[in-house]
Parts: C-alpha cells; sequence; structure tokens
C-alpha cells in the first residue's frame, strides 16, 4: 500500500510539474501551423535570396507535423522547403543532422535527400517573417514513393527486411566511424530523454486515459527498462549515431527501392531503439515485423545474443516515448483516431514484460 501512496504522490508530482510547460509547448506548434499561409510570400522571397534555384517558385504544403514541410517547384525542378520549430534543436544541431546525410549519402548506398547548400555555403538558412520572427530553413531534394505503411502482410514484410539492412548499414558506418558525442552536437535518447518526468516527446505517465492503478504498473515496467538498459551499457557495438525515428511515414517505398526520410530527431542512443522505431508503432503481426526486420538486419550487421535479449525492452521503451508524444499532440484529436487502442496494446505488453522479467 505505501507503494502504490508513493508512485501516486511521484506521479502527480510529474503532471503538475509538466502541465503548464506541456500546454506552452503545445500552444506554440499550433500556431506556427496555423501562421504558414501568413509566411508563403516570407518563404518564397528567402528562397530566391538564398538560392540560386529558381526564378518563380510555386510553393504548396506538403505536411505540418513537428515542422513545416514544403514543395517548391518550377519547371521539372521539385524541390523539398524544411522550416523548423523554434527551440527544438540551436543551429549548430540544425547543421550537423544535414552533415550526417550528406555524410550517409556519401560512405553508403543509402537512399534518401540530397542536400543543398545556398549562395552562402550553408546547409541552414534564416528568414524574417512580417512579423519580426526569424525562422530557420533548409532545402533537399523530393524523394518519391509511398509510406510503407500504405503496404499489406508480404510485401510490408519484404520490406522492413529492407528497412533492416538500411538501419543495419547506418549502424555499421557509425560504429567503424563513430562520432564525438561532446564535439558533434546532437541530443541522445537516453533514460533521461525518453523516460523521466522531462522526456523530450512528454512524459508516459500524462496519458489521458492513465489510471492510478495504470500508473504504478507502468512505473515499474519503467524501472525495469532502466535498470536492464544501464546493465546493457553503452558500448561502442551498441550506441552510437542513429536515425531514432525510422516509423513508417519516414520510409518510402517507390518500386523496389526503399528511401528513408526525415532525420529531424536523429541522435545519440542505443542501435536497437532503431528497430524499436520501425515497428513499435504498430499494434499487430509485431513478431513478424521484427523477424523481417532482423532477417534483413542481420545480412549487413549481426546481433548478438545479448542484443537479441533486449529486443522486448526496447520495443516497450519506443512504445511509452510515443505516449508521451501522443499525449503532447492531444490537441489534434489523435488520442481518438488512434491513442487509445495504443495505450490498451501497450498495457498487455507492460504487463507482460513484468512477467517475464
Amino acid at each position: 500500500m505505501e507503494e502504490k501512496v508513493n508512485i501516486n504522490r511521484e506521479c502527480n508530482e510529474i503532471l503538475l510539474q509538466n502541465a503548464e510547460e506541456s500546454k506552452q509547448q503545445l500552444g506554440s506548434t499550433s500556431e506556427f501551423k496555423e501562421h504558414y499561409e501568413e509566411l508563403k510570400d516570407d518563404i518564397v522571397k528567402a528562397f530566391i535570396r538564398d538560392y540560386d534555384l529558381m526564378d518563380n517558385p510555386e510553393i504548396s504544403l506538403l505536411k505540418f507535423s513537428e515542422n513545416i514541410i514544403c514543395q517548391v517547384t518550377e519547371n521539372e525542378l521539385k524541390l523539398v522547403l524544411r522550416i523548423n520549430r523554434s527551440g527544438y534543436h540551436t543551429m549548430e544541431e540544425l547543421e550537423n543532422e544535414l552533415i550526417w546525410i550528406t555524410e550517409i549519402k556519401k560512405q553508403t548506398d543509402i537512399n534518401t535527400a540530397t542536400i543543398y547548400k545556398g549562395i552562402n555555403d550553408k546547409v541552414i538558412q534564416q528568414f524574417k517573417s512580417k512579423a519580426g520572427i526569424t525562422y530557420t530553413y533548409s532545402v533537399q531534394s523530393f524523394v518519391k514513393g509511398i509510406s510503407i505503411k500504405e503496404l499489406k502482410n508480404e510485401n510490408l514484410y519484404s520490406q522492413l527486411e529492407n528497412v533492416g539492412k538500411i538501419a543495419a548499414k547506418l549502424h555499421k558506418m557509425e560504429e567503424n566511424n563513430p562520432h564525438n558525442k561532446e564535439t558533434f552536437k546532437r541530443f541522445a535518447w537516453d533514460i533521461e530523454d525518453t523516460l523521466s518526468e522531462n522526456a523530450r516527446w512528454g512524459c508516459y505517465l500524462k496519458f489521458p486515459d492513465m489510471t492510478s492503478d495504470d500508473r504504478i504498473i507502468f512505473k515499474k515496467a519503467a524501472d525495469k527498462i532502466e535498470a536492464r538498459l544501464k546493465k546493457y551499457g553503452r558500448g561502442i557495438d551498441r550506441y552510437g549515431l542513429i536515425h531514432a525515428d525510422l516509423h513508417s511515414e519516414n520510409l518510402l517505398a517507390d518500386d523496389d527501392k526503399i528511401s528513408l526520410i526525415d532525420f529531424d530527431d536523429c541522435g545519440f542512443s542505443w542501435y536497437l531503439y532503431d528497430l524499436a522505431g520501425a515497428i513499435s508503432q504498430q499494434s499487430k503481426n509485431l513478431k513478424e515485423m521484427t523477424a523481417a526486420y532482423l532477417k534483413g538486419y542481420e545480412t549487413i550487421r549481426s546481433l548478438s545474443p545479448e542484443d537479441k535479449a533486449e529486443i522486448e525492452t526496447f520495443i516497450l521503451l519506443r512504445r511509452l516515448v510515443r505516449l508521451g508524444w501522443l499525449t503532447s499532440h492531444s490537441d489534434n484529436g489523435i488520442i481518438e483516431r488512434e491513442g487509445r487502442e495504443y495505450y490498451e496494446v501497450t498495457k498487455e505488453m507492460v504487463i507482460m514484460y513484468l512477467e517475464n522479467n
């Protein structure tokens, strides 16, 4: 009983401490989206000024998630322009993301975007809106394809093998020539960044449907994850710079080719976190999807028995991270559309994880 009271008290403190911060973050994100129409003219003027690529580009909104993603076209040339949300990355972190993408294109055969430099020879540009707000943006090639989430059954499993190969190539490249976490500035996806009250995407314990009893078992599972990952360690063979967001919308299939996009969340973490990112957004056929990913991965890079013993841990870790993300994006109706089913499946996985560990 005392344990239950203590955990509930801790959870309530987390809820109170993070409530105002999350509200402010949601507000700024929503306003960012609403300002797109007002920004269009400013974007076009900045693009023409900063890049000697088009004289009279047409601009359209491709996607709004965390950043504003636009398509700019003129005649046969089609490019993607990303306007970065403020406060998520420093300028150095933004530059390093694009530097890494360029390294990947040079050192591997992974299909991804080509990064364009402006006339000032920089990959990140800035512009000031009519309202006096300064934004950063970058330009890259348009990558053709459909999200692999549109694929079914055997086609999906076949492409997940390719996803495994892509991840293995990234990890092998990093293991052979690791980036220094102290000098190559990108954030990390460690315990503090994923499971703490200050988790980057939001605290999983704040999910709207989570009862007090559920918080107890979720917190116990998170504590076990933390203990196992501390024991697993951060050796060069298991930890480094990773994509960190290999979910289906960032993997585009075009015939038998698959391309990897959106490195916005790339950072330092365990290599198995990429596996979890590739499959844990789904709630069905996780065993088959994991097997397909591993089949492709191990044609490029082998995993040890110790690695494989932690696959369940990383899948659950990523699901808790996504619960935090769903919570921090609850203003767009995503909880009603998919969050509750995701939560119930995650709860079943939490119970099973506690039984197995």
